[in-house]
């Protein structure tokens, strides 16, 4: 055997050697917060903070920003328990729990109880799987009541197989418009999948405001698969500009089972951005109250396409159309008896009607309704015919 084949034979195994892990960093609820934030700051990236089962009492911390209990390094992985008793993080209300700034975070497996999670403006690559958020409250402050907080603008990222629960209590009981008391709220995005949640007992699922800002240009958005039930206010609110986001999907989510219905309880409104594809949603309001005026869907921006989505149950207005141009509603299914008195046909009411599809004001340029089932009864379509959600269990 030569020298060089010998070389080759004593390196060929270090090359197919797994890569180095990252230090494990374990605590545990018997922790105080300082003791806590000791090992996140010894942390580097590549690195993980494994948090043990437990009830972690974090009081709000002074010294971090927003009051935050504790402060995450960047390039980490924060976890808890896969299975089994969860680690349950307990905020004092207001403030939260967990503060972010940076680009890469994990954070999975955890239990958000009575305070959120706030990401800075410009986080990039956070993925935030698998988490519960809990008791939280509304208030006057959006920042300090919404479950997943973003100052700003979020980049390639994903927010999936959460569940939210019980958020906005006060809010919820009371026919109120009020900030906050949501599960995930931003200003921005792009590149950003929120699939595979559930909201449950939510003032509001998901609120996204955009502006013009180049920085947040909306492209590679995705909302599907997530499921609602039990929410007062909106299940997605996305308001701003008819230029970002570009090419949202909203697509595959349940709507169900409003809370204390009232007038501003809308299924989705999606005004913003352009190119915006919504399909095969199931919106619905078998248990809305028969003469309020809520819409199942609120929709605009250029270029906006509506199909195969089903909208059934007490809704004054099926699809109310605001102020963009070619937008396309065609191949839905909507029924109701509410809608059916104000449309009986599936033709567009010209200025603030209530039907199947109605406009807003008077009918945009390149407007095309056509193609949709309607009728008078709560529901639409065959049950083989609705999306079917495939939620992951979650803590």
């Amino acid at each position: 055997m030569t020298r060089l084949q010998l070389f080759a034979c004593l390196l060929a195994p270090l090359l197919f050697m797994p890569p180095a892990q990252g230090t494990v960093y374990k605590v545990n609820a018997k922790m105080s917060t300082p003791e806590i934030q000791s090992k996140i700051n010894r942390a580097v990236v590549g690195d993980t903070v494994d948090f043990a089962p437990g009830i972690y009492n974090l009081p709000s911390n002074g010294s971090n920003s927003n009051g935050a209990a504790l402060r995450l390094a960047a390039g980490v992985t924060y976890t808890g328990p896969r299975s089994g008793a969860p680690a349950r993080l307990v905020g004092t209300g207001r403030y939260p729990l967990m503060y972010f700034s940076g680009r890469r975070v994990t954070i999975e497996y955890l239990v958000f109880d009575n305070g959120p999670l706030f990401l800075e403006n410009r986080v990039t690559n956070a993925t935030i799987d698998n988490n519960v958020f809990t008791n939280i409250d509304c208030g006057s402050v959006a920042s300090q009541t919404t479950a997943i907080f973003v100052a700003g603008g979020l980049n390639d990222s994903d927010i999936s197989y959460n569940a939210f629960q019980n958020i906005g209590q006060t809010c919820n009981s009371q026919y109120q418009d009020k900030l906050g008391a949501g599960g995930i709220g931003l200003y921005g995005f792009h590149n950003l999948t929120i699939t595979h949640n559930s909201f449950n007992t939510v003032y509001e699922g998901i609120g996204i405001s955009i502006s013009n800002s180049d920085e947040y240009d909306g492209a590679g958005g995705k909302i599907n698969y997530n499921v609602f039930s039990g929410i007062h206010r909106m299940a997605i609110e996305i308001l701003g500009t008819n230029t970002n986001p570009s090419g949202l999907e909203v697509a595959y989510n349940h709507y169900s089972n409003a809370l204390l219905p009232w007038a501003y309880t809308f299924g989705f409104s999606l005004t913003a951005g352009q190119n915006m594809i919504v399909h095969d949603n199931v919106i619905n309001a078998n248990n809305n109250k028969p003469g309020y005026v809520p819409y199942a869907v609120e929709i605009a921006g250029i270029n906006t396409r509506a199909y195969n989505n089903i909208i059934e149950g007490y809704w004054e207005w099926g699809f109310a159309i605001g102020n963009a141009t070619n937008m396309s509603i065609t191949n839905n299914y909507i029924c109701g008896p509410a809608m059916a008195a104000h449309s009986p046909n599936q033709a567009a009411v010209s200025g603030n009607g209530k039907g199947f599809v109605s406009h807003e004001s008077s009918p945009r340029p390149g407007t095309v309704v056509s193609g949709n089932t309607t009728s008078a009864s709560l529901t639409c379509a065959p049950p083989e015919a609705k999306p079917q959600n495939s939620l992951r269990t979650t803590k």
